[in-house]
């Protein structure tokens, strides 16, 4: 609970406490700690935006110390922490991040999967490419469907194909990650598969999500009926 405190405040000078928190024996400490280092990142971002005065030298120094830590907290034998360590490495922008992300997709624990995709997509690092490729089949759908929307932020033209292939997915959430995607990226190949989900899916969200898609890549926010 204090971990979880000490990120909510939104201090900076929190981090050595919350550092400290992260060895702790208890893995339920561990993993708040963690989730509150990823709240303090959430504070950098609005520094570099501009929001805080010195911001810079204070957030280098934060994502000096913290993502060392936050990698050795990957491979703890809790899931919950390795889930919590992957939210919140997402958060620091930093890539260095990326490789241990990548390794956190093949986690036997699909939470991790999960958070190491959605991170991997906030760090924008196209190294990960092939491997959120990899995992848009996931056994799990949540993996899958992180990994889509994860796809959509790199906006690698080389995840165009699997991602057109998602969008035959058995999870409804897959399906439609995949297609706001392939809005986002602007893909003009995808759009006969794109008309085709918005027409027949039975998800009625994937439908929408399809035909925001659509509008995306035509350019057209208001698509006149035919």
């Amino acid at each position: 609970a204090a971990a979880g405190a000490l990120g909510r405040i939104g201090d900076l000078r929190a981090t050595a406490g919350l550092l400290e928190a992260l060895a702790d024996t208890d893995a339920s400490v561990r993993s708040s700690a963690a989730y509150a280092l990823g709240a303090l990142a959430g504070v950098r971002v609005d520094c570099l935006e501009g929001w805080c005065d010195h911001a810079e030298p204070v957030t280098r120094s934060l994502g000096a110390r913290v993502v060392p830590a936050l990698t050795v907290a990957m491979t703890d034998r809790h899931g919950q922490v390795r889930a919590a360590a992957a939210w919140a490495l997402g958060w620091m922008k930093d890539t260095r991040a990326t490789l241990p992300l990548v390794r956190a997709l093949k986690d036997r624990d699909p939470a991790v999967r999960a958070r190491g995709a959605h991170s991997l997509g906030l760090l924008r690092d196209r190294r990960a490419t092939v491997s959120l490729i990899a995992a848009l089949t996931d056994r799990d759908p949540q993996v899958g469907a992180a990994s889509a929307k994860a796809l959509g932020h790199l906006a690698d033209p080389l995840a165009a194909p699997a991602l057109i292939a998602a969008l035959r997915h058995k999870d409804s959430n897959v399906r439609m990650e995949a297609a706001g995607s392939l809005g986002a990226m602007k893909r003009q190949d995808a759009l006969p598969a794109l008309i085709a989900v918005s027409e027949n899916d039975p998800g009625l969200f994937v439908r929408h999500r399809a035909e925001d898609a659509i509008s995306a890549i035509l350019g057209d926010e208001h698509p006149d009926d035919e």
